[in-house]
């Protein structure tokens, strides 16, 4: 079986703009994004590494830095099935299939008390080898969790 090496990045899209520099890899997937949405700032919230085998189940689970409520955790969970296919060029590609990206995000409700809310991102989608997806987005009132994804099939 096939080894497959998935990295997700995980960003935060808000109205306020951010400084920090974001990795070189993403910065064009950042300016296409800035093309379509409104966002003043993009963050990496985190990156996560995930790897599996061909036709095989993988998930994670985790905690993200916050991102709505600075005081609040924010909660993770990743799924999918992986499947490695050839392109009409026989590039490899890697098809993962039910996946899953849910996150239990604190909202504010009132003075400084909050509750979570469960958001999530789910789809079958195919990443080419060597390039990066933008996956989906959520909303979380004001705010948005994008992810982009990239793979490799390692032999």
């Amino acid at each position: 079986k096939k080894s497959i090496e998935l990295t997700i990045y995980v960003l935060s899209a808000t109205d306020q703009q951010d400084t920090a520099p974001l990795p070189p890899p993403l910065q064009p997937v950042v300016t296409q994004l800035k093309n379509v949405f409104s966002y003043a700032g993009y963050k990496l919230l985190d990156t996560l590494i995930i790897r599996g085998a061909d036709s095989e189940q993988t998930s994670t689970r985790g905690i993200l830095p916050a991102f709505t409520v600075a005081t609040a955790l924010t909660f993770y969970s990743f799924r999918g099935t992986f499947h490695v296919r050839s392109s009409d060029q026989n590039e490899p590609i890697l098809r993962l299939d039910q996946m899953n990206f849910a996150v239990q995000v604190p909202v504010m409700t009132a003075g400084i008390q909050f509750q979570y809310t469960d958001v999530a991102i789910a789809t079958d989608v195919e990443i080419p080898r060597g390039q990066q997806v933008v996956i989906g987005k959520a909303t979380v009132r004001e705010n948005a969790l994008i992810l982009v994804m990239s793979a490799k099939v390692l032999d």
